[in-house]
């Protein structure tokens, strides 16, 4: 029996499940694809990518956020099996995640939506929290051996729409820039903007000012140090990291972004959902929401002792450690996938389309 997954090509490569290489253990899309894969073989469940087997083969399909063009192909050939959804991205990032008239195409829709009443008429919600591979986890560094105060590790992306917290991270790159740039180095991709790309933006970031909105970094030359593949072999050499979500105000959304933080044995400076502290200790993490602005926030870590340093540190240990922390790890994920498709037990041949 075959079940397919609507994602990527090259989540699927050979080498994905065929190598141990640190980057494909540390993405999450891959590293739950692989426990997963292992996970399905023991029932006798083949995981294939969605191109590489014909719809009657299909028992049922899984798309990696929902994939209008590839429902609507699936539709038109009179597929009649499951059809389940990962919720990964907010409405931030695709609303059409999150429209009732998206989900009612679904069988069952995998989400980490805040626990709340579902509407009739909707399919089954199975909740979870994003998987993170906390296998992974590394011995921290010493305080002394830390290259350099902080870290931003983030991709040159913004999205005008409520809630985001993209402006934030460049009002936080502008600031060091300015202000500290022998404390702070800044690593992703596309910030390497080409100089066409830079005068536009120039000239975009004068109209920005002149209405009194944030302004965007354009040459980060002074503080960039490139893109990684392997962020926690990066991250484990500073002494905090600044860890925004993509949006806040979304309850429940706790991404990768803090877990690659706690991996990697740096303390996080966190900005996202409000309520993470329910299912995150707070102890773990510093909160910018208790700093108005970034001088107070350079001030506490510059003048952070080891003492208080090694405090975090065996906070997020304790926390990796325990029970609470379970939930958020890719085995769990997975085992949540397994039961919502109800995969624990093999479908009967009579259900297969």
């Amino acid at each position: 029996m075959k079940l397919a997954v609507v994602s990527y090509r090259h989540y699927f490569a050979l080498e994905v499940f065929q190598s141990d290489r640190p980057e494909f253990q540390e993405d999450r899309s891959t590293c739950f694809l692989r426990v997963l894969r292992e996970r399905l073989a023991e029932s006798g469940i083949e995981l294939v990518h969605c191109d590489d087997a014909a719809p009657e083969d299909v028992w049922g399909y899984i798309f990696i956020n929902h994939n209008g063009k590839y429902l609507e192909r699936l539709e038109r050939t009179g597929y009649k099996g499951r059809l389940f959804l990962i919720v990964f991205e907010s409405a931030l990032i695709q609303p059409d995640n999150w429209l009732p008239e998206t989900r009612c195409r679904y069988s069952a829709v995998f989400s980490w939506e805040n626990p709340g009443g579902g509407s009739s008429g909707q399919p089954e919600r199975f909740l979870f929290f994003w998987p993170n591979p906390l296998s992974l986890e590394e011995q921290p560094l010493p305080f002394s051996e830390r290259k350099k105060l902080c870290v931003l590790m983030a991709a040159n992306k913004w999205k005008r729409r409520p809630n985001e917290l993209y402006t934030e991270r460049f009002r936080a790159i502008l600031w060091f820039m300015k202000h500290h740039p022998e404390d702070f180095d800044l690593f992703g991709y596309d910030w390497n903007l080409s100089l066409g790309k830079k005068i536009v933006e120039y000239g975009r970031n004068a109209w920005r000012s002149f209405r009194g909105t944030q302004v965007r970094p354009v040459d980060v030359s002074p503080v960039y140090r490139g893109s990684v593949s392997v962020k926690k072999d990066i991250l484990k050499n500073y002494r905090f990291c600044i860890c925004y979500e993509n949006a806040e105000n979304f309850p429940g959304y706790i991404t990768e972004k803090i877990f690659d933080c706690f991996i990697a044995g740096v303390v996080p400076v966190y900005l996202g959902w409000d309520g993470a502290g329910r299912f995150i200790p707070e102890d773990t993490f510093v909160n910018k929401r208790h700093y108005p602005d970034y001088e107070s926030l350079y001030n506490y870590l510059a003048t952070m002792g080891e003492k208080e340093y090694n405090g975090y540190l065996d906070a997020i240990g304790r926390f990796l450690s325990s029970e609470k922390a379970k939930l958020f790890d890719v085995s769990f994920f997975v085992e949540t996938l397994v039961e919502g498709m109800g995969l624990k037990q093999p479908p009967a041949e009579s259900d297969e389309p």
